[in-house]
């Protein structure tokens, strides 16, 4: 009977170490989003190259992509958006004009809460700005253009 009541006793101990052991508390695995890039930090951090020209004629009720009528030296260009104000363009492997310049700089700035962008004297709004598009649209009159910038 003693044997009985130490083998009970030796099952009770093994039993309530595996149920404390089971209902241990889980690691904490919440995790905590990244804060999230300013814009001016997802413009500047790698080159655009330039994906895309649709225009309007009618206040955006039509569209027309023209970006076929861009050269192939043309779209081959990289626009890095430095912290210090400047765009440097880069021709990328094909210069339209072999005498060009490799890179040339042109200002810019963001304005309105960066809604919009001002490069070289041209104030654009932005419809997008994330890590993969940048996306500008300028109006004049009924007339639209929007430029897409990928990466």
């Amino acid at each position: 009977m003693k044997k009985i009541k130490v083998l009970t006793l030796l099952a009770l101990i093994a039993s309530t170490s595996v149920f404390f052991s089971a209902c241990s508390e889980e690691p904490d695995t919440t995790v905590t989003p990244a804060p999230s890039k300013t814009n001016t930090e997802i413009i500047s951090s790698s080159p655009w190259t330039l994906t895309q020209v649709r225009g309007s004629g009618d206040n955006g009720a039509t569209w027309t992509d023209v970006t076929a009528f861009f050269d192939a030296c043309e779209l081959d260009n990289t626009w890095s958006f430095g912290l210090n104000g400047k765009i440097t363009i880069d021709e990328g492997p094909t210069k339209c004009d072999p005498q060009d310049p490799q890179t040339d700089t042109v200002p810019w700035s963001f304005a309105n809460n960066e809604t919009k962008i001002n490069i070289d004297g041209d104030l654009l709004d932005i419809s997008l700005l994330d890590e993969s598009t940048l996306r500008v649209t300028e109006l004049d009159g009924t007339d639209i253009t929007e430029i897409t910038f990928s990466r």
